[in-house]
């Protein structure tokens, strides 16, 4: 679909919460996003005038997540794309959300390089590394092991050099000096880039921006920029 049909169609929708995933994937630039339909951001749009418009966009919604109507399952990345030998399945996920996939594996790998080093460093009740953690099957117990455990992580993430962190610090000093574009807010609200100059990082946030420019009002594409400088809204 050209920027201008999706421009009409999405005009009598535009100030539903997350419009611009929809155009996202309408566009092709991110063809795969987390969404809940029908929800408001304060207009007067329908769940019908919705419904319309992302059929008319050829698009699907499905377990809380839009896409193009062929995108694959979840499943079929995990088969295709799962990197052995690492506790991360980040990049899967970061895949089958259609982000740059050199930024979605070295996410994953450094990751689970993090969380080694800081099992082998500050073992979690004697699990030093991934391989040995074992999760309680009761519902409720598993439920407590996770949120101990997630905090013990916490705690000692700053322990250790962390990737995502590091790079994240860089990028935000890089956009304050100009070096890197403020599109780059688009993106960074919820993925690192695999480097702070990733080239495809750089020119996904730039159609993100380019797409909204272009499909939306100038009210309602400020509205959605700043939310995305603040850090109030998130992809």
């Amino acid at each position: 679909m050209l920027p201008e049909e999706v421009r009409r169609v999405v005009a009598p929708i535009e100030d539903i919460l997350k419009i611009e995933v929809v155009i996202y994937a309408a566009l092709g630039t991110k063809r795969c996003s987390d969404f809940i339909k029908n929800k408001k951001s304060g207009g007067a749009t329908s769940g019908e005038m919705v419904n319309v418009a992302l059929t008319t966009l050829g698009l699907k919604v499905q377990n809380l997540r839009i896409s193009v109507r062929n995108w694959p399952s979840y499943e079929d990345f995990e088969k295709k794309f799962s990197i052995p030998g690492i506790c991360r399945s980040d990049n899967v996920m970061g895949r089958f959300l259609d982000i740059p996939s050199c930024c979605a594996d070295r996410f994953a790998i450094e990751g689970d390089r993090t969380d080694r080093d800081i099992l082998r460093r500050y073992p979690y009740q004697g699990i030093d590394t991934p391989e040995t953690i074992k999760v309680p099957s009761d519902t409720k117990e598993k439920l407590e092991w996770f949120q101990d455990f997630s905090a013990h992580m916490r705690l000692y993430r700053s322990h250790v050099f962390d990737y995502s962190q590091s790079t994240k610090v860089t990028v935000r000093n890089l956009m304050r000096r100009g070096t890197l574009p403020p599109e780059i807010c688009f993106l960074l609200c919820s993925y690192i880039p695999c480097t702070a100059l990733c080239k495809r990082y750089i020119a996904m946030a730039h159609r993100m921006r380019n797409n909204l420019k272009i499909c939306l009002s100038a009210k309602r594409y400020q509205e959605i920029y700043e939310g995305y400088q603040k850090g109030s809204l998130s992809l």
